[in-house]
């Protein structure tokens, strides 16, 4: 296969709350160029699946702006200049739900989006035997209510169509061996 090569540097649009939009020239294999607009992030956000010690799903629903509505999701976060993807999973977990977990392993490191238009990846990552600790303590632009449900109940709404993040659909098939 002959992959398209990048001719120019990465030419930023704009740049708000971690992200960038930028355009760069690839020329393709029969040696044209053509321009593409992309999106990436400044950090590498982690998802987390979070499990109770009864194995009950900790989900969220946050409303998510791109989407204009509510989303039944699982926590995420981005990194903090040298925070780990276990420390990310630790610090969103918390602040976002309340819980703390007694282990978290690493699921996946490389999780792309959609690698067509969005360069970034993500680090899966499950939060084992989770207890609540405290209060949420949410950013000024989150609104969330957490939701704690059986596994067979969180797979039945994914089923039937009712989850619609696609990440927490991915994490969730990454998680399963270990449930």
């Amino acid at each position: 296969m002959r992959i398209p090569k990048a001719v120019s540097a990465e030419e930023i649009v704009w740049t708000k709350y971690g992200r960038c939009a930028f355009r760069q020239e690839f020329e393709m294999p029969d040696g044209k160029v053509s321009d593409f607009y992309l999106l990436k992030a400044n950090s590498r956000p982690v998802i987390i699946f979070p499990v109770t010690t009864d194995r009950n799903v900790i989900t969220i629903n946050q409303f998510r702006f791109a989407a204009n509505r509510v989303i039944r999701e699982l926590p995420s976060g981005n990194a903090k200049e040298g925070q780990t993807p276990k420390d990310v999973a630790r610090a969103e977990l918390l602040e976002e739900t309340g819980y703390e977990a007694c282990k978290i392993l690493t699921l996946g490191t490389e999780m792309w989006f959609d690698p067509a238009s969005w360069r970034a990846s993500a680090t899966f990552v499950l939060a084992i035997d989770c207890k609540k600790v405290a209060e949420q303590k949410l950013d000024a632009t989150e609104s969330i209510e957490i939701d704690v449900m059986p596994l067979s109940k969180w797979l039945g709404e994914i089923k039937d169509g009712c989850i619609t993040d696609m990440k927490s659909i991915a994490i969730t098939l990454m998680a399963m061996p270990y449930l």
